[in-house]
């Protein structure tokens, strides 16, 4: 796996939420999808994959973060990619009108994809 999921912030606002990634390697995303996991009160899984966001065929390098936000992407907002410390950001927006995080009880699951056909 080369990347790394550090955070999830903002939860329940939809123009905050966002998490976190990083490439600990050299990597295209479009090998990555996001998952959520949500659980009922007894801790069993309620919603498996219930939201699911695929990356773009975009490559990142070692050490460059990115960030996932939940809502669309402002408007006039052009930067899909900025550089600050010697680190760089790549910016995606899932798109979605409701928030996926809950306050509590929700797991942030990355997978990588193997193999895929279009059947």
């Amino acid at each position: 796996m080369s990347l790394e999921i550090l955070s999830v912030t903002g939860k329940g606002d939809l123009k905050e939420e966002r998490i976190v990634l990083k490439a600990i390697a050299n990597t295209n995303l479009s090998q990555y999808v996001l998952i959520d996991k949500t659980f009922d009160e007894e801790g069993h899984i309620a919603n498996l994959g219930r939201h699911a966001y695929k990356f773009p065929n975009k490559t990142v390098a070692k050490d460059d973060l990115i960030i996932l936000y939940t809502t669309s992407k402002p408007i006039g907002f052009v930067d899909e990619k900025a550089a600050a410390n010697n680190v760089t950001w790549h910016f995606f927006y899932w798109g979605r009108k409701n928030t996926v995080w809950n306050q509590g009880g929700d797991t942030a699951t990355l997978l990588r994809i193997i193999h895929s056909k279009a059947v």
